[in-house]
């Protein structure tokens, strides 16, 4: 995977003209409440996954921008998706990508109205015909719906592809609508990025627990080619760890769970993965989803999250590692000083490029209140970490 040496992130969310000028493979980024973190990994999965709808739709929901209609049915409005909630009036789109625009995804806001229903084949249901507005209109008009123009173009999409779905080539364009009653539009929209055969899961840890059937499936696809590199994760919190499964739970239920159990030395009997606490879960999380990210992007949300200060440095240590013997570039924020410190202590000693990079709000005048960023590589941070200036 080509790494993304630098970054800009326009008209998200409250990312109105985001630049990182510099990135490297592993990249933490800081900052206060409310100052872009999480948006800025929101962007990346976008990224990573060309634009997907299906994790549009779920990045929609996630943060309660269903709008409700009449028939207890939701509406996800796009509009959520842009700098103050409102498509520009001057037509832009977003944009997340690099700085020189040849790698990147792009939406671009527009609106439609539905017209009569046509039949492609008689083996074909009928589907009503969309006519795109040439002027933005007012998305009060009756009739009148929100739309997505999609452009896609990066490193996944350099593999051999069939020529009449680019133009133009290398570049995937998808026209979608958010809306729940027309969803054969979305389906299609999906249909059409599943047969690239491109995996558009994006590897992103949240704050929270991740569900253990999202688990046990990862463990099933990586447990013959990269387990033991889990297991390794695993032995920072207990050592004695030689072997990890996933076991059936509550056989008589109507779904059964399937429960993580490890294999200790010198013990036949398997123990429950939970009673050694949060931090192991945490861990869990981390190196199935960085061996599962394999050349592609590992987002990590508060990157603290159930590691005490002590093993931090070792999980970053190990984090370097894997990154680099898998190709994988990782984002990681944090709110604590701790992970800094451990962060650029181990950096000093790895021949990958770490950065870190710190987001607030400017205080010039040409682009007062926008998000920016300072950006630290591990000669500066070094300095930073041994005064115990504050960069967080």
């Amino acid at each position: 995977m080509p790494q993304l040496n630098n970054l800009n992130i326009q008209n998200f969310r409250l990312l109105r003209n985001l630049e990182i000028p510099q990135l490297g493979q592993i990249n933490l980024i800081v900052g206060k409440n409310h100052a872009g973190k999480s948006t800025v990994l929101e962007a990346l999965c976008i990224y990573d996954s060309l634009g997907s709808p299906l994790l549009l739709e779920k990045l929609l929901e996630k943060h309660d921008e269903l709008e409700e209609i009449t028939d207890g049915e939701g509406i996800l409005s796009v509009e959520n998706f842009f700098t103050n909630r409102s498509f520009p009036q001057n037509g832009e789109g977003i944009y997340i990508g690099n700085t020189d625009q040849t790698e990147y995804v792009s939406m671009k806001p527009t609106y439609f109205t539905l017209e009569k229903s046509v039949q492609e084949s008689e083996d074909s249901f009928p589907r009503r015909v969309r006519k795109e507005l040439e002027k933005v209109a007012i998305k009060s008009y009756e009739g009148v719906r929100q739309s997505l123009k999609i452009n896609a173009k990066n490193y996944q999409l350099e593999k051999p592809m069939v020529a009449s779905r680019f133009e133009p080539p290398g570049i995937l364009q998808i026209w979608l609508d958010f809306q729940s009653y027309d969803r054969d539009n979305y389906q299609l929209g999906q249909l059409e990025l599943q047969k690239t055969g491109l995996t558009l899961i994006c590897g992103y840890i949240p704050t929270d627990f991740i569900p253990l059937n999202r688990l046990s499936a990862i463990w099933d696809d990586i447990s013959l080619t990269h387990g033991q590199q889990v297991i390794e994760g695993l032995k920072l919190i207990e050592p004695k760890v030689e072997g990890l499964t996933f076991r059936k739970v509550n056989q008589n239920a109507s779904v059964a769970e399937r429960k993580p159990f490890l294999k200790l030395k010198g013990q036949e009997q398997l123990e429950p993965l939970r009673s050694y606490g949060d931090g192991i879960r945490r861990i869990l999380q981390l190196f199935l989803y960085l061996v599962q990210a394999k050349g592609r992007f590992l987002l990590i949300d508060e990157f603290e999250n159930g590691l005490h200060y002590t093993v931090q440095p070792k999980v970053w240590e190990l984090i370097f590692k894997l990154a680099k013997d898998l190709n994988v570039q990782v984002f990681a924020t944090t709110h604590s000083w701790d992970c800094i410190t451990a962060f650029q202590q181990v950096s000093q000693n790895r021949e990958e490029e770490a950065i870190l990079f710190r987001l607030g709000r400017s205080v010039r005048t040409t682009n007062q209140g926008q998000v920016i960023a300072r950006v630290y590589n591990k000669e500066s941070l070094q300095r930073v970490t041994q005064a115990d200036l504050e960069v967080r």
